[in-house]
């Protein structure tokens, strides 16, 4: 491959880690407001239900955006051999990476406290 295919074959692959954040805050704001307008009332199939999709959806999601890391890992690597003085070579993403999972691990794990918490309490949501 040439240098120029690496680098689009980079961010293209970026692109598509974007794209997965921005699918899963879809994921998590349709579970919130499904927890917050109807959590009380589901039937206890209805709660595992959507609490194990939205887990697999959510674990998918994190696995599919670990591969697409490692892929651009590796594109780099392929990078810094044709071009070690390339822009894209520079970036390093180690740290990133463990930034992601731990903030994507509380954000659900909060989620799922949420739906806990409002289903343990004793009041009532009101309509405004």
């Amino acid at each position: 491959m040439t240098e120029y295919e690496i680098a689009d074959l980079i961010l293209s692959n970026s692109a598509m880690m974007y794209m997965d954040g921005a699918a899963f805050m879809t994921l998590l704001s349709a579970y919130i407001v499904v927890v917050h307008l109807v959590g009380r009332s589901l039937t206890k199939f209805q709660l595992i239900f959507i609490n194990f999709t939205f887990v697999g959806l959510a674990t998918s999601s994190a696995l599919g955006w670990l591969v697409l890391s490692d892929r651009s890992s590796a594109l780099l690597q392929e990078l810094a051999q044709q071009n070690p003085s390339s822009a894209l070579v520079d970036i390093d993403g180690g740290e990133g990476l463990i930034v992601y999972f731990v903030f994507r691990s509380l954000v659900i794990l909060g989620a799922l406290i949420y739906m806990w918490q409002l289903r343990r309490s004793n009041v009532s949501v009101q309509d405004t």
